[in-house]
């Protein structure tokens, strides 16, 4: 299966549980995540999907270095909940989640739709300039796409009491070796490697990304 329709498959999943009973019975209540409503999650999830969108057609400069996934995530993920990123984040979910929860369906619906088609005529090379004026592949723009798709629906789904939804095996293929990329980018692969098999040297907690 390719990136695109890995992401495809990974959105409508979010999209099943976004139109579950129990997000809705909870929609104003206290997320799992610190200082972030159930609805502010959802907003977050959907825009993991809009921002896709947004983006294309913003194609990046000519001969500009690409950043990959592993980069992005190592750049822009933030553990500490009060950074003014994360903040950010918290503020545009709960932005995009203020028309309701009915809305936020069928603006996801409307635009897996559209990026269905779009997706399959965009060519292997396709590029765009992302947050930041950070210049990437689309298909790598796509894995961090598929990175936040995936934890952030477990996240919904432990918020609101439900089992975390299956996802396609290659999202998970994919979020875990993006993660674990976005380690070694940000702490070098000896601390990597020891988080891994030796953790009581592991005195960073260098697998711990976001």
């Amino acid at each position: 299966m390719t990136v695109r329709e890995t992401f495809l498959q990974t959105a409508t999943s979010a999209r099943a549980l976004l139109g579950a009973p129990g997000v809705a019975d909870r929609w104003h209540e206290p997320s799992a995540l610190p200082e972030l409503s159930v609805a502010g999650l959802a907003g977050h999830l959907v825009r993991a999907v809009v921002l896709v969108e947004q983006y294309l057609g913003s194609a990046a400069p000519p001969g500009a270095r690409l950043i990959t996934a592993d980069e992005y995530c190592g750049q822009l993920l933030q553990p500490d909940i009060h950074s003014a990123a994360n903040s950010g984040v918290r503020q545009r979910g709960e932005a995009m989640a203020a028309a309701g929860r009915q809305s936020l369906i069928e603006l996801l619906d409307g635009t897996i739709e559209r990026l269905r088609a779009r997706l399959s005529s965009e060519p292997e090379n396709c590029t765009l300039e992302v947050i930041g004026q950070m210049p990437m592949l689309l298909d790598e723009y796509l894995r961090t796409r598929i990175v936040e798709l995936v934890v952030h629906a477990d996240d919904l789904a432990v918020s609101v009491g439900m089992e975390t939804p299956a996802r396609p095996p290659d999202a998970l293929t994919i979020a875990i070796d993006t993660l674990i990329g976005a380690a070694r980018y940000r702490h070098g692969d000896l601390a990597v490697v020891r988080a891994l098999a030796r953790r009581e040297r592991d005195t960073i907690q260098a697998l711990r990304v976001v």
